[in-house]
């Protein structure tokens, strides 16, 4: 699944396995890292790679893992799962209207327009290739 295959591999391990949300972390995050372990190293051969963009990212990642861990660790599993829900459905709604602006781009339109549920007018202009 690579890195984004936790969107699909967390709702089965809690919703299909009804495992703790705990064990469920855990093992997204041993795929994350199995799967980025492996794409280093079938990378190794290139002769380039953008430390300054490397390192600054692993630092904040880690400073973020360390810091995600004490907040969890301080909500109950139910308001996490919660989070975890709405952290879905923003990203659903983001993959969506980007979808939907590269299919009117490339119909050639210039603008693509969504109504919400509220009835309110989103549109978003196209870059033009």
């Amino acid at each position: 699944f690579g890195v984004g295959g936790g969107f699909v591999l967390v709702p089965v391990l809690v919703l299909v396995l009804r495992l703790p949300m705990d064990q469920v972390v855990g093992t997204s995050l041993m795929v994350v890292a199995l799967n980025s372990g492996t794409s280093l190293l079938s990378r190794a051969h290139t002769p380039h790679f953008d430390w300054s963009v490397i390192l600054p990212l692993m630092l904040s990642a880690a400073i973020a893992t360390v810091l995600g861990k004490r907040f969890a660790d301080r909500l109950p599993a139910r308001r996490l799962k919660l989070m975890f829900a709405g952290l879905l459905t923003m990203i659903a709604v983001y993959t969506a209207w980007q979808s939907s602006t590269a299919i009117a781009a490339d119909a050639g339109q210039t603008t693509a327009t969504w109504t919400s549920r509220t009835g309110e007018k989103l549109t978003k202009h196209l870059e033009q290739a």
